[in-house]
């Protein structure tokens, strides 16, 4: 009888695969692995006979991924970090749903998820985990989150992302009260240039929507003064200095009626932009995604009826 042809990669050559591309050779990646070179070798050749592709370009300095090779390790080791998922959730009651967002998210949505899940029985665990739009965006790439709240990050060639609009947020500049922009009178981005700025750095969905509006007219990128990634922080500064800021416009209008700092109306403004709850394919296989997707589409619609 003749022998059954492989037409799935099985988890060994998934792990070679992954190991050989982080690793840049077969030599470096077998003793990361603990396994002899010849047995890792040959798991490459079979795992290209299995695809009918070339995963490594070999060479004297290393093997370095091809570029199909580049599109077949994203999946490898997405499926790699979703069969480890299995034992963890297999060791737990309750599956456990990675969850990525920006900060701005932590303070709008963040408290009517937990809210609602506190008060009842989810059948799920949530992990959440903060950073910025891209940092987020790669995490759910490599797998390391199941899910992203934040802004839509820049898409990337060969990246297939599922997103759902939750709500939208808008941005604004601010200055303290007794800072001289604190009027009513619209403000030209080239004069709000030539003030000092403590700005988020560069990656936060924020800050590049500023560089993109201030590039657009045609005028420099802004060089804050300080760098902070907390709005909360560089709100409390702008509050009691002459420093100006940007920050989402649900925290400026709060210290506003408190009368600690003044929205600045632009010319022209910051767009409103949607944040998404976003996933990769295939994710609705999760235990736990419909559970989890119901619950943040619920938190989202009470951020909307607050808003």
């Amino acid at each position: 009888m003749p022998k059954r042809r492989q037409s799935l990669l099985q988890p060994r050559q998934l792990e070679a695969i992954v190991a050989v591309a982080n690793a840049g050779s077969v030599h470096a990646a077998a003793r990361t692995l603990g396994i002899p070179q010849p047995v890792l070798s040959r798991l490459i050749s079979a795992s290209e006979n299995v695809l009918g592709i070339e995963l490594f370009e070999r060479s004297r300095s290393g093997s370095q991924i091809t570029e199909r090779g580049q599109r077949v390790l994203r999946q490898a080791a997405f499926a790699l970090r979703a069969l480890n998922g299995v034992s963890e959730n297999a060791k737990e009651a309750l599956p456990a749903v990675r969850l990525g967002c920006i900060p701005r998210v932590m303070h709008v949505l963040i408290p009517h998820l937990l809210a609602q899940l506190s008060s009842t029985n989810p059948g799920f665990r949530l992990q959440v985990s903060v950073g910025t739009s891209a940092e987020m965006a790669s995490e759910l790439e490599l797998a390391r989150l199941d899910f992203v709240i934040a802004r839509r990050a820049a898409p990337r060639a060969g990246r297939d992302i599922e997103a759902e609009s939750l709500y939208s947020e808008k941005t604004v500049v601010v200055c303290g009260r007794q800072n001289p922009c604190a009027s009513a009178t619209p403000r030209a981005l080239a004069e709000l240039g030539e003030l000092p700025w403590v700005l988020p750095k560069r990656g936060f969905y924020s800050r590049d929507s500023l560089d993109a509006l201030f590039s657009a007219a045609g005028l420099p990128p802004i060089v804050p003064v300080i760098e902070c990634d907390s709005f909360e922080s560089n709100l409390s500064v702008v509050a009691a200095t002459k420093f100006i800021t940007i920050a989402p416009e649900f925290a400026a209008r709060r210290l506003e009626r408190l009368r600690m700092v003044k929205i600045l109306r632009t010319k022209p403004s910051l767009a409103s932009s949607p944040v998404m709850l976003q996933y990769r394919p295939g994710q609705q296989e999760h235990p736990a995604f419909s559970a989890f997707r119901a619950a943040a589409l619920k938190a989202a619609r009470l951020v909307g009826a607050g808003q």
